[in-house]
């Protein structure tokens, strides 16, 4: 495999801000007590109402999976009437993190600030199998009426994404899934094989920030968003022509058409990025290099209180 073509960058570079990538939210996991201390403190931060530099100028924020805490899928084992009583209370607890990441997200829209919003696998409000569809706009109650499944370029306030995620931001464009699909790729693949798919995992297939940055790098080397599906990564079957592949109207959405200006993966241990960058690299107007790709991995906000901020200006390049 080789390096997918560059992308075709936009004379329009002004979106009047930075961009924050978070994941792992986890609305209502009684096991994270400190995440709601957390919350508050990243709204605060990117309103402006805690006074820190940066914080008033961003202007959009991607939320890559994690959205709810994992689904309790033990009901109860007593007597039909009584699991029919469980259910209900089951069905109301689930009920509760969408909800409030509901409200969440509306505060933030009320704020004049875009959230795109991309599901993860763990995320029972959508379907599991790669590639996601966006959340149903009856999930986001006040927000409903805002939401658009438009990931192409971002118009609305609540961009309702797909998992994976693509969309062009300020000229750049940017790539990225739940981290699902490097996960796998560290289970199965180990460290010391250089020439294979994973030398992104350790010999015990340890899930590493390290080794998922590996594996995300190697996801751009291969042009592929996931190369374990549909092997050990559930996804939806693609259907081909095969007597003339050339008239198929049917593309493989995992394949990335260009190289991205910022590929991600959420729900990571910890903060890592890594630079890629094209021998035959040039820079744009904007001082970024036209072919480089900052692999970001995306820490898990409920576990570490961190996020992701990329920046970039007329004479500066990208920061992330």
């Amino acid at each position: 495999p080789s390096l997918p073509p560059p992308p075709v960058v936009s004379t329009n570079s002004d979106i009047g801000g930075s961009v924050m990538i978070l994941s792992g939210l986890e609305m209502s996991n009684p096991s994270n007590t400190h995440s709601t201390l957390s919350l508050e403190m990243l709204f605060d931060y990117v309103t402006g109402v805690a006074g820190l530099d940066g914080g008033h100028a961003i202007s959009r924020i991607l939320i890559a999976g994690g959205l709810l805490p994992a689904r309790n899928s033990t009901v109860s084992n007593g007597s039909s009437s009584s699991s029919s009583r469980s259910i209900g209370r089951n069905t109301q607890r689930e009920y509760e993190p969408m909800a409030e990441l509901s409200q969440f997200l509306h505060r933030l829209t009320s704020s004049n600030i875009g959230v795109d919003i991309i599901p993860g696998v763990d995320d029972y409000v959508t379907n599991r199998n790669l590639p996601q569809q966006p959340i149903h706009p009856c999930l986001f109650g006040p927000n409903s009426s805002a939401t658009t499944t438009n990931t192409t370029t971002t118009t609305g306030l609540l961009n309702r994404a797909s998992n994976p995620y693509q969309a062009t931001i300020g000229g750049k464009l940017f790539l990225g899934s739940d981290g699902s699909p490097v996960r796998d790729m560290c289970r199965y693949c180990s460290e010391t094989d250089d020439t294979a798919a994973g030398d992104a995992g350790d010999a015990n297939g340890d899930v590493t920030t390290n080794n998922m940055s590996r594996a995300l790098t190697k996801c751009l080397q291969y042009g592929h968003l996931a190369p374990t599906s549909p092997d050990s990564l559930g996804s939806h079957p693609i259907a081909t022509n095969s007597s003339n592949s050339s008239n198929s109207n049917s593309t493989d959405p995992m394949v990335m058409e260009c190289r991205p200006h910022v590929l991600f993966a959420g729900n990571c241990d910890d903060f890592r990025v890594v630079v890629n960058t094209s021998p035959s690299s040039s820079s744009d107007d904007s001082g970024m290099n036209a072919t480089s790709t900052h692999c970001v991995c995306v820490p898990h906000f409920a576990s570490t209180g961190k996020a992701v901020l990329v920046t970039w200006g007329g004479a500066a390049d990208m920061e992330v």
